[in-house]
Parts: structure tokens; sequence; C-alpha cells
């Protein structure tokens, strides 16, 4: 895949504070979902659930928020003050994905461009490791949410996503 830095206009979607369903085009549905129930402090290894949902409601919105070193937060559009959160448990290889109130280090994400309206996530604390989804199978959305979120360190269609507008 040809990856690069979003250029300068790109970027600026992230300062323009839109909300996004981001829909991972390994499926033809499956979008990356946070359930942030009860999570209202800072955890040292985040909380709440982070996985896949066919189909995109309130928990499937987020907001590209800019942070430092041209980096940004995914944040909840649902859960105040909740940002996507790369876990690192032990040395391995696939790491887990969570939510943390508030943006920190691991929630800071590199945006990595794919291709026509197409991204990667790139950890800026963990550099290689991607935000990706698997669904595990599933075709229809769950109350709870399908499959699963995790950081791997391979660039494939499983962690490359498409914004989708709220207003599309």
């Amino acid at each position: 895949m040809n990856l690069g830095l979003l250029d300068e206009n790109a970027t600026g979607i992230a300062a323009q504070n839109l909300t996004y369903a981001l829909r991972c085009v390994a499926y033809s549905d499956a979008y990356l979902r946070m359930d942030a129930n009860g999570v209202n402090n800072p955890a040292p290894e985040g909380a709440g659930t982070v996985n896949a949902q066919i189909g995109a409601g309130p928990w499937e919105q987020f907001v590209l928020t800019p942070q430092d070193g041209g980096t940004v937060g995914l944040l909840s559009a649902e859960w105040h003050n909740c940002y996507l959160r790369i876990g690192t448990p032990s040395p391995q290889q696939i790491k887990p994905i969570n939510c943390q109130f508030g943006c920190g280090a691991l929630e800071k994400w590199v945006v990595r461009f794919v291709g026509p309206n197409r991204v990667a996530f790139e950890c800026s604390t963990l550099q290689g490791y991607y935000l990706s989804l698997n669904t595990e199978g599933a075709t229809e959305g769950n109350g709870n949410g399908v499959g699963v979120a995790q950081g791997i360190q391979e660039l494939t269609e499983n962690s490359t996503f498409e914004l989708v507008s709220k207003t599309s």
C-alpha cells in the first residue's frame, strides 16, 4: 500500500472537528465502536470496550481532535472526553484497544493516507502499530458490538478505514 502522511489540506480536516464513522474497508458495513459506559475518570490501563459494529449509530461516531506533533485523538462523539487508547500490557505483537478518559500519549494517533478517503491510524507512541478491526465473521449488528479492535504491526485492509461523514 502507498503510505504517507496526509497533506496539509487533509490534516486540516482534524481542525474542523467534524464527526466521522470509521468504516473498516475489509468489510462492507463494519465500523469502529466505543462503549465508554461508566468511564468518568482516567484509568491506568484504560477502560470500556472498543470493538466493531455492523452499521453505524451514535457509539460509532468519532471526532478527530488535533493534538501535539501533528497527531490526532479519536474522541467519541457519544461519550464525554473519552478517547480511543492502545494498550501496552506486555511486549507482544498484538495490543489491546480500549478507551481512556482524557487524551494522553497512548491516545494519540498519526493519520496515514492510504488512498482516496482511506486512512490508517498509527499509534504515535508505539510506532508501527496500527488500529485494526476484525469482525470475527459477524454480518449482523449486536448490542454489545462484534469482533475485536486491536493494535497490529501490519498495514492491511483490516487496518484501513474510510472516513464516513455524519452528514453522508
